[in-house]
């Protein structure tokens, strides 16, 4: 017969308390957890904004070495590719332009499924708006998860616009 001082367990109170504290701790941490796919998005689209950054870059410091840094059309050799340029940056358009300096598998807006691309541009009018670069599943700026591309407008303006929103992302 045993007794029922050998018997060794935990009683249902004691494992009451034990998945509440649990509880009490899931619902603690789950938010700082289920943010990360946020975070991560804005990092990604801070990675493009350095890349389109970079890019742009070393495009004008081509622009300057061959005197188009003050022209308003123009081209430059990179990587054996023109590269369009208006006063010396890149111009904003994503085909024969960006599509030569970024890397990555890109879809355009709103013709092609954006869940089938890593990246969606979107260039509703090169002479007025911006080049925007979205990431996957996002094809709207209102979306606000973007980083718009915009190249000087005159020589007395001395540099290209390239601004991130990710507030939606």
């Amino acid at each position: 017969m045993i007794k029922s001082s050998d018997v060794r367990g935990f009683t249902l109170i004691e494992l009451v308390i034990v998945i509440v504290i649990l509880g009490i701790v899931a619902v603690t941490a789950a938010p700082r957890f289920l943010d990360l796919q946020h975070d991560a998005r804005k990092a990604t689209l801070a990675g493009m904004k350095a890349a389109m950054a970079s890019a742009s870059e070393q495009v004008y410091a081509k622009s300057i070495i061959t005197g188009l840094d003050r022209s308003p059309s123009g081209a430059v050799a990179m990587n054996g590719r023109l590269i369009e340029v208006i006063y010396g940056y890149p111009k904003n358009q994503y085909k024969d332009v960006w599509s030569e300096l970024l890397v990555g598998e890109f879809g355009e807006v709103p013709y092609q499924d954006a869940s089938k691309y890593e990246w969606m541009w979107h260039n509703p009018s090169p002479t007025k708006d911006g080049l925007y670069i979205m990431p996957r599943n996002f094809t709207n700026k209102k979306q606000n998860c973007y980083v718009m591309y915009r190249p000087p407008t005159s020589n007395t303006t001395t540099n290209y616009t390239l601004e991130m929103v990710d507030t939606g992302c």
